[in-house]
């Protein structure tokens, strides 16, 4: 064979051999890759079986922090604005969550009711002391009652009687003592209580049980994977969420929290405790 055709014979040889080492390295690679994605997909489909996939968007509910399964909700909202904020009477401010009770009661029952805060305050400044004071439940009544809004007590301080009221579709206020409510500080969630139960201005036990007395509304309920939270309206509206809406409106306090304040909260100073609450009606 002459030697330049036995040069072409080995240089053919060569990339036949080269093409099909390459075709086999294509080949193998593909199959390896192939075998990869089943494989990945194989572990998906077993992470979601597990419930180990990516995680779902939280509900309401859960951002809220209530929980995952409702499985009743009562609300006896309107479909106006009625909250009314204790700061908005400067003079005697941290005293005003029975005044500012009493008119949210009074605009729940009445959308048109005229008076403010401010109004309701104007009418009863002292508390027998010869200064501003905080307002007890007879005060509320004479000035519900003076209003035309139908009120009564109650005395019954349980939770199936509670919640029957709000069935009914009436609405309560209820004197607690806010320690008995814990504190949440997370923003975004809107159970618990949001702000300090101790003014700090003194340290003895008489001063913390003082700042502690509260009066708010019960104007609904939810229960959440078997616990049942009371939507609140609470007045003390300081405390903002970003969005500029007060965060003591359509609060959830856990009922069992709400109860244990309503029982152990006293009259005055050490007085005996106060043992029942005021249900507001909506007019016939």
């Amino acid at each position: 064979m002459p030697k330049q055709a036995k040069t072409q014979l080995q240089e053919h040889y060569v990339e036949k051999k080269r093409l099909s080492s390459y075709t086999i390295q294509k080949t193998g690679g593909y199959d390896m890759a192939r075998t990869l994605l089943k494989y990945s997909l194989f572990i998906l489909s077993l992470q979601i079986l597990a419930g180990c996939g990516p995680a779902p968007e939280p509900t309401v509910l859960e951002e809220w922090g209530l929980g995952k399964e409702e499985s009743r909700h009562i609300s006896l909202n309107r479909d106006y604005d009625w909250y009314v904020d204790q700061y908005e009477y400067r003079l005697g401010y941290q005293y005003n969550d029975g005044p500012a009770c009493a008119v949210m009661a009074a605009k729940w029952v009445d959308v048109d009711f005229p008076q403010s805060l401010s109004d309701a305050r104007e009418t009863n400044l002292s508390n027998g002391f010869g200064y501003v004071g905080r307002w007890r439940f007879a005060d509320i009544q004479t000035y519900l009652h003076a209003n035309d809004i139908p009120t009564r007590f109650d005395y019954d301080i349980s939770l199936p009687y509670i919640t029957k009221h709000l069935d009914n579709g009436n609405i309560l206020i209820v004197y607690i003592t806010t320690w008995s409510i814990l504190l949440n500080n997370n923003e975004r969630q809107r159970t618990g209580k949001y702000y300090s139960s101790f003014s700090g201005r003194r340290l003895n036990i008489t001063a913390a049980r003082a700042s502690s007395r509260h009066f708010i509304i019960l104007k609904g309920y939810r229960i959440v994977d078997g616990k049942t939270y009371f939507e609140v309206y609470d007045p003390y509206g300081a405390w903002r969420y970003a969005d500029g809406a007060p965060k003591g409106q359509d609060r959830y306090y856990l009922a069992d929290e709400v109860i244990n304040g309503m029982e152990n909260v006293d009259a005055f100073y050490g007085s005996e405790d106060i043992d029942h609450y005021l249900v507001i009606s909506a007019r016939e």
